[in-house]
């Protein structure tokens, strides 16, 4: 009788692990569309066995725990891929937009500007006494000068749209780190009180693979990741700071200047990241310092013309700041001279400076000038690109790896499912036969 008894006890207890696996498997497969689920697996443990006599009789198992596929090394390494995709993605838009402001292919754009007024020069000089050629210096001087001002002008507000871009994110880092740091109490509280914490786990995992985006991650736990500890790192130097301790986070602060140095500042300090790369924030801040390269450029470029053009001791232009460069010369300025043996001179003269090296321009032509900042732009903006799909491929390949160990295949989970549809008919036949036999003894007695 104690047999039997002992025997339905065993059969129960299998049909409940059998329930709670059949109810694992069924969540695994109406997650497995979610690239941040980790599946799950029921671990079972063998009961200590009951002594008959000189036997040790096997009473079946229990459940131990729910545990998710989940390998912390590899987790690790496919951040750091979306880290680093994100940064270089950043710097490739930013870059096309700043070729794009430049508005400079070598024949249209500031260059096809800069070539039609030294061009006026030149008819000017074969006519200096002719009101069309002389309104023609104007028209085309005014033409650079709009190009340059206004390319200047774009970029500064291209710096602005980045500086707001950092406020963005800034904003949402410091959500995130809110969020995440809340996950880690609640997933504390849960499983001190025996709960399976593991859907929240995966909630926590979605927000540190959108946080790995922003900046370069430092992930760490000591009690299997139950918590964790996030720190924003500089992979080159090794600093770190704080961003969360258990259900404590610190809020930060971030700011990039025009050598493309990105600081980030909470109370727990201040890290600077001046030369690695990782993360959307490290993007924004080298995308800045090449608006701001450009900018510089175009100073650069307007200041010569603005020193070295100049008509009877008027500056053609007004102001050595691109950001101010118009037209200081007149038509009847360029009158005043006209009937003067001079005037061919100093027209030609100032055609000639289109072949002319000018030491404040690294001893280039004006010409060569604009010519090397777009293949400045150009080549940085070739290499960002480069990068940004190498990072692609390499995170592609990272996250096809973690899904082979944490991702859900539905064909693998409809086999176990019918696997333990037949123990959970087999467990309830064994409940069935044993009762009989229960029914059978009853009616003996």
């Amino acid at each position: 009788m104690a047999g039997l008894i002992q025997a339905l006890e065993t059969g129960k207890l299998t049909l409940l692990n059998t329930q709670t696996q059949i109810q694992t498997v069924n969540h695994n497969i109406s997650k497995a569309n979610d690239k941040t689920y980790h599946r799950q697996m029921v671990k079972l443990v063998t009961n200590p066995p009951l002594r008959d006599g000189k036997f040790l009789v096997g009473i079946g198992a229990r459940i131990h725990n729910i545990i998710q596929n989940w390998d912390p090394l590899l987790e690790k390494k496919f951040l750091s891929s979306i880290s680093l995709e994100k940064d270089y993605e950043a710097r490739a838009y930013y870059l096309d937009l700043v070729s794009s402001y430049m508005r400079d292919d070598g024949e249209g754009g500031i260059s096809g500007a800069l070539k039609a007024f030294w061009n006026s020069w030149d008819v000017f000089d074969a006519n200096p006494d002719g009101a069309p050629e002389r309104q023609n210096v104007v028209e085309t001087a005014k033409a650079l000068a709009s190009m340059v001002r206004e390319s200047y002008r774009e970029l500064s507000k291209l710096s602005e749209d980045i500086d707001n871009d950092l406020s963005q994110v800034e904003g949402r880092v410091n959500n995130l780190l809110q969020q995440i740091a809340d996950y880690n109490f609640r997933i504390g509280f849960a499983e001190a009180s025996g709960a399976h914490a593991n859907d929240l786990r995966d909630g926590r995992y979605a927000l540190i693979q959108e946080l790995s985006q922003y900046m370069p991650l430092s992930i760490s736990s000591d009690d299997d990741w139950k918590t964790i500890d996030i720190r924003v790192e500089d992979p080159i130097s090794g600093t770190s700071m704080d961003l969360v301790d258990g259900s404590n986070w610190n809020a930060i602060t971030v700011s990039a200047d025009n050598a493309g140095t990105l600081t980030i500042s909470s109370v727990s300090g201040t890290i600077s990241f001046s030369n690695t790369q990782g993360g959307r924030l490290i993007g924004l801040a080298q995308s800045k310092r090449h608006v701001a390269d450009a900018m510089n450029n175009l100073d650069t470029f307007a200041s010569e013309l603005f020193n070295n053009v100049i008509y009877n001791g008027i500056n053609v232009f007004s102001s050595p700041l691109a950001e101010f460069f118009d037209v200081n010369i007149t038509t009847a300025d360029l009158s005043l001279g006209s009937n003067s043996s001079t005037t061919p001179s100093q027209a030609y003269q100032i055609s000639q400076l289109q072949n002319t090296s000018i030491p404040g321009l690294g001893g280039r032509t004006f010409a060569e000038y604009l010519s090397d900042i777009q293949n400045s732009i150009g080549t940085a903006k070739q290499s960002a690109e480069d990068r940004q799909d190498f990072y692609s491929t390499l995170k592609n390949t990272m996250e096809q790896k973690q899904q082979n160990v944490s991702g859900v295949s539905i064909d693998e989970e409809l086999v176990d499912l019918v696997k333990l549809q037949h123990l959970f008919q087999a467990a309830a036949k064994v409940i069935q036969t044993t009762s009989e036999l229960l029914d059978t003894v009853v009616r003996m007695v």
